[in-house]
């Protein structure tokens, strides 16, 4: 996917406006039982901060990242800069659960739209393994050829 993987996500995902979905709304990947739970209840935010793209691969191949490329992750909200732009959508993770999952949906909450992934935080590193919309939450943190999967490499900024 030479187009960018962040204009990728903006299009398939996140759109500018819009309000936290209601929770019969919510995507569940019952083939694996998760269970999505919205980020800002009583478990802690991993994720919470900036964090610089460092990396992106889909289908196994180096994707272009342009620099100042950031998610920024606030409560249950996620703000993606991406070529000067923003686009802001709601995130879930499920931090209990091996691997940790996230779904990134956009504002409106649509689950027809949602991204369904793993995460891993390492100290300031995050990782972050999604397929496209429609597809099934990755099993692995990998982008392997014709997988349809993203790997995005994320390092935390300090404040």
């Amino acid at each position: 996917m030479r187009n960018g993987w962040l204009t990728f996500l903006a299009a398939g995902v996140l759109t500018a406006g819009g309000c936290a979905p209601s929770s019969d709304d919510r995507p569940k990947d019952t083939a694996r039982g998760d269970r999505p739970a919205e980020v800002g209840g009583d478990l802690p935010n991993p994720l919470e901060g900036t964090w610089k793209t460092i990396s992106v691969r889909f289908d196994g191949e180096d994707d272009p990242v342009t620099p100042g490329d950031r998610f920024v992750f606030a409560g249950p909200r996620v703000t993606i800069v991406s070529k000067g732009k923003l686009q802001e959508g709601v995130v879930e993770i499920v931090p209990d659960q091996i691997p940790p999952a996230i779904t990134i949906l956009p504002p409106d909450g649509n689950p027809a739209r949602a991204f369904l992934g793993i995460y891993e935080v390492k100290g300031d590193t995050l990782r972050i393994c999604h397929g496209v919309p429609g597809m099934r939450r990755p099993a692995r943190l990998a982008s392997r050829p014709n997988g349809k999967t993203f790997l995005v490499v994320l390092h935390r900024e300090k404040s």
